[in-house]
């Protein structure tokens, strides 16, 4: 990683689905809770509210960087632009798909969930074929 990389640069961790920053010192905290009250904010085109567990691991992982990003928040936060029902054109999907774009370069082409299964839980494949575009487009910045 070059001295001036800004973009977000993300490791798994332990083979599991949880994220792990690696340049830490480019996390500006301040910008990445307000981008979270947008997506936390009332809808009033879509009434389902964004999930209180996400927002929760979110802030916790903001106050520690250097801990891992939990599956959960960036599935659940993911799930609101990728889903195929009406909350994808709400506005709250399209703070989400900022947020998501400020944490990381690459964007999955299909939900990374099964919402019959699990809104919280990767499908294995689908983050598979994320990651590797999320590798390449941090490795090229």
């Amino acid at each position: 990683m070059t001295k001036n990389h800004k973009k977000s640069k993300w490791k798994r961790v332990d083979n599991t689905f949880d994220l792990q920053l690696v340049n830490t010192q480019y996390v500006k905290q301040k910008v990445l809770l307000d981008m979270l009250e947008n997506v936390e904010r009332p809808n009033p085109e879509y009434n389902k509210p964004f999930n209180k567990d996400a927002s929760n691991y979110f802030k916790h992982w903001l106050k520690n960087t250097t801990e891992p990003l939990p599956e959960a928040f960036y599935c659940l936060l993911s799930n609101w632009f990728l889903t195929r029902c009406s909350a994808s054109k709400s506005s709250r999907a399209g703070y989400a798909r900022q947020l998501w774009e400020v944490l990381f370069c690459a964007t999955p082409k299909k939900r990374l969930t099964d919402w019959r299964v699990s809104g919280k839980k990767v499908i294995p494949d689908r983050f598979k074929q994320w990651w590797q575009k999320q590798v390449k487009c941090q490795d090229d910045c």
